[in-house]
């Protein structure tokens, strides 16, 4: 019987070649998993210790942009130590990772920063602003999103830059800006999260939310490489399926909810409406001159709603940094956008409302 068992291995090579390239297989992707394990803690070492040994030498940086009807300035105290070592971390394994790696990188990056003391003195900056204004905490996080989506969008460089880079140079790309938003929002302990969208090339930070969600996840979006509304998610971003690949989210932490999103979907959904009517009725520019008497009058009543629905569009986009203001605008001129087939109550009232032609004051 030994003697069996002893022989049986020579009578079945393929079999035995097939377990030992299997356990060899096991054994690297073990051994390779290690490995980036140990990366991964040498990385968040290095972040860590950023602040160890500050330099005295100091900079200012300050940019201004747009909150309410109001301007706002910060002005961030920058060690030079700190943007030199910053420097010498090479980022790109961070999305260069894949699947449980690839989130701890993000997760220790994260609040690695969120404890910096660079973002200590950004957060202490508009902590003042919340202060001064009287915010609460849903303005606050509209606040801290408006301030990074106003840093100008950069070029790609070779590696992920980290926030004191970024606004030490005053641009950032998706991820660097991503990043030092879910760094703010994870140090004023809002409930953060990180979706990574390897389809698109994208990531961009969320926010738990009590209502609507991106992807049933019970977190929404939040855009940094442009102006928009908490929760608003670009068409292309929305795309998954066979050739588009699903978003990852990555849970940071943090206990703060965003309290706003069902009123956000609904400007967004009226938003939405308006963008549609003014493209349908958009050919009523071009005949409007040339039709039959009889006719006229029914052309000039469509541009006019034209008008109206693109006067809508640029103030409920001019709104993007105070959602309840466009929110009580929206319902004090309309009571819902899904009982009839249109809206022109609302249409109607954003012909009349002239503050401006992009529907806001905004001062220098």
């Amino acid at each position: 019987m030994r003697h069996m068992a002893r022989e049986k291995p020579k009578h079945r090579p393929l079999l035995t070649a097939v377990l030992f390239l299997s356990a060899l297989g096991l054994f690297a992707l073990g051994f390779s998993q290690l490995v980036g394990l140990v990366r991964c803690e040498v990385f968040a070492r290095q972040v860590e210790s950023i602040d160890e040994h500050p330099s005295s030498a100091e900079l200012t940086a300050s940019w201004s942009f747009a909150f309410g009807d109001r301007a706002c300035r910060l002005e961030a105290p920058i060690r030079w130590s700190d943007v030199e070592r910053s420097r010498d971390i090479d980022t790109r394994a961070v999305f260069e990772s894949r699947a449980r790696l690839r989130e701890d990188y993000v997760a220790r990056l994260v609040l690695a920063q969120s404890r910096s003391d660079f973002v200590d003195g950004l957060a202490e900056q508009m902590r003042a602003v919340k202060n001064e204004r009287r915010l609460d905490d849903d303005r606050y996080l509209e606040l801290m999103t408006r301030a990074v989506q106003s840093i100008p969008f950069g070029s790609r460089e070779a590696r992920m830059r980290l926030p004191v880079e970024v606004v030490a140079s005053g641009y950032g790309v998706c991820s660097e800006k991503s990043l030092l938003l879910a760094a703010l929002m994870l140090h004023e302990d809002y409930d953060t999260a990180f979706w990574v969208l390897e389809s698109q090339n994208h990531v961009a930070p969320a926010v738990a939310v009590d209502g609507a969600d991106f992807r049933n996840s019970g977190y929404a979006f939040i855009e940094t490489t442009r102006l928009a509304y908490i929760g608003e998610v670009s068409n292309r971003d929305r795309a998954a399926g066979p050739v588009a690949r699903p978003p990852r989210l990555i849970r940071l932490g943090g206990t703060k909810r965003y309290g706003a999103a069902d009123q956000v979907a609904y400007i967004l959904s009226e938003l939405e409406r308006a963008e549609m009517r003014e493209g349908l009725l958009r050919p009523a520019l071009a005949h409007v001159a040339f039709m039959p008497e009889k006719w006229r009058p029914t052309y000039e009543a469509a541009l006019r709603e034209r008008q109206s629905a693109r006067r809508l569009v640029r103030y409920l986009r001019g709104q993007s940094d105070d959602p309840m203001a466009a929110y009580a605008y929206l319902t004090g001129s309309a009571t819902s956008s899904t009982g009839s087939e249109e809206s022109p109550s609302v249409l109607e009232s954003a012909a009349r409302w002239g503050r401006s032609e992009t529907g806001r004051r905004i001062l220098p």
